[in-house]
């Protein structure tokens, strides 16, 4: 798991427009007015959703990566009543969603199998906050102890 979250925190913070890349420990729910962490950051949780034996002593990890990403907007607007440049200015946000899929999907390297995105939604949120969250499934295999 510790390969896993190293990876994904290594590939996403090679994202120039990314300012902080952490471990999502509650930064985004447990905070007074603010969060403690800039805009444009991207929280990881690595989560066991099962193991297999395959022989030889060996089992399969099967795992998904959730990615939250808190992105940079101070005002949305984006009906159609709205100029286009402040349109644009409100969706930039979404540049950087395509960043992070285009780096994350389809990874693999010696140790990890293939990156897979299963979903991309933006979270519902009471206090404003534009969040992405993504999640992407791998796996990777170790010996049995």
């Amino acid at each position: 798991m510790k390969t896993t979250f190293l990876t994904t925190r290594n590939l996403i913070s090679q994202i120039p427009s990314i300012t902080w890349v952490d471990k999502d420990k509650g930064q985004l729910e447990n905070y007074d007015s603010m969060p403690p962490i800039p805009p444009n950051s991207v929280l990881i949780t690595v989560n066991i959703n099962r193991t297999q034996e395959i022989g030889d002593g060996r089992k399969i990890w099967f795992v998904s990566i959730i990615i939250r990403f808190y992105a940079d907007v101070v005002k949305s607007e984006t009906s159609n009543k709205a100029p286009d440049e402040a349109v644009e200015r409100s969706l930039k946000y979404y540049d950087d969603v395509e960043a992070i899929y285009d780096k994350l999907q389809d990874y693999t390297d010696n140790e990890l199998d293939t990156f897979n995105m299963q979903s991309a939604a933006e979270e519902s949120r009471r206090d404003g906050l534009t969040i992405m969250r993504f999640v992407f499934n791998t796996s990777f295999v170790r010996l049995i102890a």
